[in-house]
């Protein structure tokens, strides 16, 4: 793929697992300092922005209303997004990548 003549930039990532994969990225483009996670729509890389939840509740299971308060909404596609439990590891994930990017 590197090789098409449409491709003007572009890297080979050598890492086979993902935390050293995001690991290796960081490092290559030196993105420490600009990492920025939940900022963006995973469907559609809209900006994502808070929103009431009132605004939404009729768009949420009775499990999510009940245990969830803050939400955020793609600007894009309209994706409602809230902080689960797989927040927490992504962010230590982030974080050992940020602080050592070659050992994520």
């Amino acid at each position: 793929m590197l090789k098409r003549r449409i491709v003007t930039r572009g890297y080979c990532v050598r890492r086979d697992r993902p935390p050293e994969q995001l690991g290796e990225v960081i490092a290559r483009f030196d993105l420490r300092d600009r990492v920025a996670p939940f900022t963006r729509c995973p469907r559609c890389n809209g900006l994502l922005e808070d929103v009431d939840k009132a605004e939404i509740i009729d768009r949420l299971e009775p499990l999510t209303r009940r245990h969830y308060e803050r939400f955020r909404r793609c600007r894009d596609c309209d994706q409602v997004y809230w902080r689960g439990s797989h927040v927490a590891p992504i962010e230590r994930l982030i974080e050992r990548a940020r602080r050592d990017p070659v050992r994520a």
